[in-house]
């Protein structure tokens, strides 16, 4: 089905602020920050020891044993957000066409949790005593493909790693598809974990702050966190004839790269 005319139908949010869609926006529009002390990376030598680090998270009630053994955090909050948007979006995937429901996700680290571990791994025990299958979920394109296995989705898939940027590129190829008429339904968003690659990264460049950062006010860099948020995205007419409600509609998108600079901005916009 070709349209001109996208439309949102469903949303799916884990994140420190919310570990569903409900939870989020509560906090969000309360004012209270998801902006915390870190716990899981060991900061001492590093800038800042704040993040926006998911609390309370417990995977158990989400995916069995067998499935987390399989799955790494990254691609657990993928297919948590992806399940909450379907459901918003009154989806029976199992009736519709496999071929013709797609996903795109913007990261830009993947299952780097797992490549970390492996790593720290290497390094403490030898390569020989370091767990190889730690590896099968470090792939950028893990998460993606761990939505597309467990909704059954054989449509359109790709992962775009563009930096902070990833997701909303993920969202505008969404639409070229929906578009094209390649797609009849699209999921996409972004997903990325906490791992200490990142926090160092930052802390070398200077750009990580180590205080709480406030919307709209000036700060001394940026606040890292982790977290997925999908969308479900489908012709304006398909929603129309389903009878669900309407979120938001999708009217454009736009891309530009100055080359500049590989981490800082055209300072002349």
């Amino acid at each position: 089905m070709k349209s001109s005319r996208v439309v949102i139908t469903g949303v799916g949010i884990i994140c420190a602020s919310g570990l569903h869609r409900e939870d989020f926006w509560s906090n969000v529009t309360a004012g209270q920050s998801g902006i915390k002390p870190l716990e899981s990376i060991d900061t001492d030598e590093l800038r800042t020891n704040v993040a926006g680090e998911i609390k309370h998270y417990r995977p158990e009630k989400f995916f069995s044993r067998r499935q987390l053994r399989r799955l790494d955090r990254a691609s657990q909050y993928a297919v948590i957000a992806a399940r909450e948007a379907v459901f918003q979006a009154g989806l029976d995937l199992g009736r519709l066409d496999p071929f013709r429901v797609g996903v795109i996700m913007g990261t830009s680290l993947g299952g780097m949790q797992s490549g970390d571990r492996f790593h720290r791994q290497w390094l403490t025990r030898g390569l020989r005593r370091a767990r190889p299958s730690l590896l099968l979920s470090y792939p950028i394109h893990t998460p993606c493909d761990a939505v597309a296995h467990y909704l059954g989705l054989k449509g359109p898939r790709s992962v775009i790693s563009t930096a902070c940027a990833a997701g909303a590129n993920a969202l505008g190829l969404a639409r070229d598809l929906l578009v094209s008429g390649r797609a009849d339904i699209m999921l996409a968003g972004g997903v990325d974990p906490l791992c200490l690659l990142s926090f160092c990264g930052f802390s070398v460049l200077q750009a990580a702050c180590p205080a709480p950062c406030s919307p709209y006010s000036r700060s001394d860099g940026l606040n890292l966190g982790e977290g997925a948020a999908v969308l479900v995205m489908e012709p304006l007419e398909r929603a129309l004839e389903r009878g669900v409600p309407v979120l938001a509609e999708f009217l454009g998108y736009g891309l530009s790269a100055d080359a500049y600079h590989p981490t800082a901005p055209d300072p002349g916009g």
